[in-house]
């Protein structure tokens, strides 16, 4: 067994804190472990193949993930807020025999039958024998979690436990943060930043974790002021709210990380005016884990600068990209029942330059160009000359399928408050701005671009809107 396996198990032959999720109510190890019993019973007879585990809430996440680690399962986690519609596609082309769940789930007219359970509070779902698709790696050496769907479908990334253990020691590390404390969660846990960071590096090194169910600012801000935390894991937005949010003054923590979008100069200046200290950006992919912190980043820092990289992770730049070379890299995406596409050096969606004091400044995205008959067009390109005009508030530009010319042009538009601005109107302002081949053929005006939890444009559900729209 792996050593981050072991430490994690060793945990549940404890009595000391571990989880909670309400303040004064903490579950101990061993309380965990009884927890998991019915689950790890139920795990046992099923049919071998992954856990997917679906849970809104921090406890049952982490009973589901660790009955599925007691019986050397990988665990895959799924958003428990994903369309039953996506749910139900992801999880019968995924290598899951098993998925728990804390909430009901509706898996009729299905494309793969599912017989369903429940058990002591759970929602399971097992998979007939004769339709599991053959996991490569069933020796429970890997976890499994979606990317957020920013640029397209989601996928499922491949991680194995030594890159987790890899990412969790660099930042024990990078952090030297005190021993024991608690870890005060917001982000989720099913999110590789989430999962990661605030979760298993902390019950790692021996620390207990509060997460935070369900996010409202004041009573996240009264449960942060009562425990005092070592170490807070949040999200831009959940800081930008707290800052505005009434309520006592907030213990300084040793360190306050944001991932899931940039450290904007204006969120640092509301959170070190309000909240009287600096927020440490947390800068990596699902693919890659952590790759650079910026420990309690300045208010004066620009947002472009990422931080400094992690021990253990070196960055190769090309023309091509920034090459990261790390352990913490996937193994692959899950495709048609096989893994592929993870390797050391990995090619990062960003560009970028080192500085020369040894930070990792980010200069712009890689993005897939779109191809129009051969001609290839920049959705950035497009997307600036939407928001060119005065009543476009967020432009999101995307390649969709187009028989005989590989792809068209397709702009999905939210408008500023009380506009009336036509798609007429704004594909005339792109003919005055933009070569005839980029000038979007479809404009969507949507009430407001999807965002994951994490504040990440998701352009999976765009996709869905531009498919049905041409049905």
């Amino acid at each position: 067994m792996q050593w981050i396996l072991h430490k994690l198990l060793e945990r549940l032959e404890t009595e000391q804190q571990l989880l909670s999720e309400e303040l004064g109510n903490w579950i101990s190890g061993t309380e965990m472990k009884r927890r998991t019993e019915p689950l790890y019973s139920l795990l046992r007879e099923a049919p071998k193949g992954a856990v997917g585990i679906s849970c809104s809430g921090g406890i049952c996440f982490t009973v589901a993930m660790f009955s599925a680690i007691r019986v050397s399962r990988p665990p895959v986690f799924f958003s428990s807020k994903w369309p039953i519609s996506e749910l139900k596609a992801a999880l019968d082309e995924s290598p899951c025999s098993v998925l728990i769940s804390d909430h009901p789930i509706h898996l009729d007219e299905r494309t793969v039958e599912w017989n369903a359970y429940q058990v002591y509070g759970f929602h399971v779902f097992i998979r007939p024998p004769e339709t599991v698709i053959e996991t490569y790696s069933p020796e429970g050496d890997w976890i499994g979690q979606f990317t957020s769907g920013t640029t397209g479908r989601s996928k499922l990334v491949i991680r194995s436990w030594s890159s987790i253990e890899d990412e969790v020691n660099a930042l024990e590390e990078a952090s030297s943060v005190s021993t024991g404390g608690i870890f005060y969660n917001m982000a989720p846990f099913h999110h590789s930043y989430g999962f990661c960071g605030g979760l298993i590096w902390p019950l790692v090194r021996g620390s207990a974790v509060f997460a935070a169910r369900d996010f409202y600012p004041s009573n996240c801000r009264k449960q942060w002021a009562a425990l005092k935390p070592v170490v807070v894991y949040g999200l831009p937005f959940q800081y930008e709210f707290i800052a505005s949010a009434p309520g006592a003054d907030l213990p300084y923590p040793e360190i306050a990380f944001s991932a899931g979008g940039p450290l904007t100069r204006n969120l640092r200046e509301k959170v070190n005016q309000h909240l009287g200290m600096l927020l440490t950006n947390n800068y990596g992919s699902t693919e890659t884990g952590t790759i650079c912190i910026y420990r309690d980043m300045p208010v004066h820092e620009t947002e472009s600068c990422a931080g400094w990289l992690l021990p253990g992770r070196a960055l190769q730049l090309t023309e091509a990209g920034m090459l990261l070379h790390s352990k913490g890299i996937m193994r692959g995406y899950w495709t048609n029942a096989s893994v592929s596409g993870g390797s050391s050096p990995y090619l990062l969606g960003d560009k970028g330059v080192l500085r020369q004091n040894g930070s990792v400044e980010l200069t712009g995205r890689i993005r897939p160009v779109i191809n129009v008959g051969g001609i290839k067009v920049s959705p950035a390109v497009v997307e600036e000359a939407l928001l060119q005009h005065a009543d476009v508030l967020q432009a999101v530009v995307l390649g969709t399928p187009n028989a005989g010319f590989y792809e068209s042009v397709s702009a999905f538009v939210e408008l500023r408050p009380d506009s009336r601005v036509t798609v007429e109107e704004l594909r005339k302002h792109c003919q005055s701005a933009l070569l005839p081949l980029e000038v979007p053929r479809h404009v969507r005006i949507v009430k407001q671009i999807p965002k994951s939890e994490t504040g990440k444009i998701q352009a999976k559900y765009l996709l869905d809107l531009e498919q049905n729209h041409s049905k």
